[in-house]
């Protein structure tokens, strides 16, 4: 499984609305895009939290806040290239005159919440010296982006506004924050599954085997399942294996009425993405398939005639 967070570079330009609250003057509020490792693979999955930092030695109640930036899409898509998933919200439970989390537009995410002046608490607060997330949001690299330094340039437009006694307001020092990360290739190989699994297979059971992709997280990088199938045991499949795509099916051998007794299957199969990224070890599925249902015949009755409450002898042999 792929464990990074967004991709190249980003431009992003974000606009902050804070209005504020509170009496008292505090320097600035940042502006951070947080994640785990500013190396990132292509087609790689990614998550990015937006969290805003007090700079302030006490705390600042926020009445509203706006965070608008674009990303490149041709570099950076959704999972599964769907819209950018929205995989938590920090901002809840207040009752909002705004509330905006819009993902859907390609390229460009907007997140603005507004608190109402009734209520309370009409306010959130981020406390002296501490973060305040807001949301993350995943993405998924491009397969084919650029590799080497991108700069993460933050390009913000940040205004933070103070809420002064008589309801009006005054620009307060706002500031952001910023990073370079590096682009690097894809070596993490797909990871597939077979559905149904090793199991023995009765008669209604299915014996069509689909080999594919998983679907969490989806990275739909995967090109090509290698397999081989039969009876133990089976050698390891190789690039000139039976192959297939995403979703392949693969036929087990089944026993018959000629020949009606259960028989042992093995599968093993493995996956390659598009850079040429095996899995390893090979998937070993083992099956015992047994799909003929057994006949009795040959039955002898004695006696043929009897009473209720009387005994009765059957004497059965195996059809062969």
């Amino acid at each position: 499984m792929k464990k990074n967070h967004l991709t190249i570079s980003i431009i992003i330009l974000v606009s902050l609305l804070l209005m504020v609250i509170t009496s008292s003057i505090y320097a600035d509020i940042d502006v951070n895009f947080s994640f785990q490792s500013d190396q990132w693979q292509q087609n790689g999955v990614y998550e990015v939290t937006v969290v805003l930092h007090n700079n302030d030695a006490q705390a600042v109640n926020l009445a509203a806040v706006q965070v608008d930036f674009n990303y490149e899409s041709p570099r950076y898509k959704g999972v599964g290239d769907t819209a950018v998933v929205v995989t938590h919200d920090y901002l809840t439970g207040y009752s909002f005159a705004i509330a905006t989390v819009d993902v859907s537009n390609d390229g460009y995410v907007r997140y603005q919440k507004g608190i109402t002046s009734t209520g309370s608490p009409n306010y959130f607060t981020v406390g002296a010296g501490s973060d305040f997330p807001l949301a993350t949001f995943r993405f998924r690299v491009a397969g084919d982006a650029q590799l080497g330094d991108s700069d993460f340039g933050f390009r913000f437009g940040v205004e933070v506004l103070k809420r002064l006694a008589n309801d009006d307001t005054e620009s307060v020092l706002g500031e952001h924050l910023s990073g370079t990360i590096t682009v690097i290739p894809d070596t993490t190989p797909p990871n597939t599954y077979a559905s149904p699994a090793g199991s023995v297979r009765k008669f209604g059971d299915a014996t069509d085997i689909r080999l594919a992709e998983t679907a969490v997280p989806a990275y739909d990088d995967l090109a090509t399942i290698f397999c081989e199938v039969g009876t133990p045991t089976v050698g390891d499949p190789t690039g000139s294996s039976p192959s297939g795509s995403d979703g392949m099916i693969v036929d087990l051998p089944v026993n018959t009425e000629g020949a009606p007794g259960p028989i042992a299957v093995q599968l093993k199969y493995f996956g390659r993405d598009g850079h040429n990224n095996d899995e390893s070890p090979v998937h070993v599925e083992d099956y015992t398939v047994d799909i003929i249902r057994p006949t009795i015949s040959n039955q002898n009755r004695s006696p043929e005639r009897v009473k209720l409450g009387e005994d009765v002898t059957v004497s059965v042999s195996d059809r062969k």
